[in-house]
């Protein structure tokens, strides 16, 4: 089941010296203080740190699929060099708390093979980084199990200028708003690289707490606790798999609510008239969802899918039920109208009867 998460953060010399020295020792992991080590641990190579005389080589429990450098067309041939390309910044950088780089982290689907994960990133990458003058370079990492496939993507502070750095770094993308923005837009992207492959899963970027707004109370879905490597088989993923099956139970809650509302809509119109295809859909997907089991979790069913299916239903609910009740309303006018004139006419033909007989 594709499921969605991206993360951001700033890879600096923040740490100070302490940080400095677990890093030259080779002892920090995913928090390395200098781009160089951050880098090495990505993409699993060695690398040498020219500005700390330090190589660095981490021991990883994931498996590094791809690594890639994309940079703009006009870039130097130094900025496709992992090595060369951290070096530069390193050295360009002179702050002792410089901020580095950039990384997102993302979830890649499983439902897509290695060729396709790769073509998504570089699609995505090369819309929203490459643009601004950015250097980019990303590693896809897979569980021994292939269970959690994902991407780290490290994106260069300042966009290349000539044979070097801008002066300037990329201000704008600190604003909330273009993280946001980065958000939605990986959500689109997935999306699209789903459909494109066949395959009916799609993602959401909202929390639950957005996307359940409209819900009642009862049944909105709790969020689930993140499961590190360090975690997995243990404690959380047996809460996690409790809270998925509250979660699919509240699904099913919402959609059988949905289900006896569109009924009842259904129950004021005419036989005569025949109901619209998505209601009778509806009435076939709830009775489908009254049958499905609980639990394993692995079965419960895909969250964006069933909230837009919910959605639909229950906009189609409200409109067939308004248009209904306004065409009752109408014919219900008419008659009386016709009515009104039949006795007003009736009560013209007595008149000049009476008026003929005198």
């Amino acid at each position: 089941m594709a499921m969605y998460h991206l993360s951001a953060k700033i890879i600096g010399r923040q740490g100070g010296q302490r940080a400095e020295k677990r890093a030259k020792a080779g002892r920090t992991r995913k928090s390395a203080t200098n781009a160089v080590a951050a880098a090495a641990y990505r993409s699993g190579e060695r690398l040498y740190d020219e500005r700390t005389g330090s190589t660095y080589r981490y021991a990883r429990s994931e498996r590094v699929m791809h690594t890639e450098i994309i940079a703009p067309a006009d870039a130097p041939e130094w900025a496709t060099d992992r090595g060369q390309l951290w070096n530069s910044v390193e050295a360009n950088e002179k702050r002792k708390d410089a901020q580095l780089a950039r990384e997102i982290e993302v979830a890649l689907p499983q439902e897509l093979d290695l060729d396709q994960q790769r073509e998504l990133l570089r699609g995505w990458v090369s819309r929203e980084f490459i643009p601004s003058g950015a250097v980019v370079d990303f590693a896809i990492h897979h569980d021994r199990d292939d269970r959690n496939p994902h991407a780290h993507i490290m994106i260069s502070v300042r966009s290349i200028d000539g044979d070097g750095w801008s002066k300037l770094k990329i201000r704008h993308w600190d604003d909330r708003s273009v993280l946001n923005h980065w958000r939605e837009s990986w959500a689109d992207q997935v999306n699209t690289a789903l459909e494109q492959h066949g395959h009916d899963e799609r993602v959401d970027h909202r929390s639950y707490f957005v996307q359940d707004a409209d819900k009642p109370e009862d049944l909105k879905r709790e969020p689930t606790l993140k499961v590190g490597p360090w975690a997995r088989g243990r404690d959380r993923e047996v809460s996690n798999r409790l809270i998925k099956e509250r979660n699919y139970d509240r699904i099913k809650q919402w959609l059988a609510q949905v289900a006896d509302r569109a009924r009842a809509a259904l129950n004021i119109v005419p036989e005569r008239a025949p109901a619209s295809s998505l209601i009778a859909d509806l009435k076939k997907v709830a009775v489908e969802r009254q049958q499905a089991p609980l639990s394993p979790p692995v079965h419960q069913p895909k969250s964006i899918l069933d909230l837009v299916r919910e959605h639909q239903i229950k906009e189609a609910a409200k409109a067939e039920a308004k248009a209904e009740a306004e065409r009752q309303a109408k014919l219900a006018a008419e008659r009386q109208a016709k009515l009104e004139a039949e006795r007003q006419a009736k009560l013209e033909a007595e008149r000049q009867a009476k008026l003929e007989a005198e």
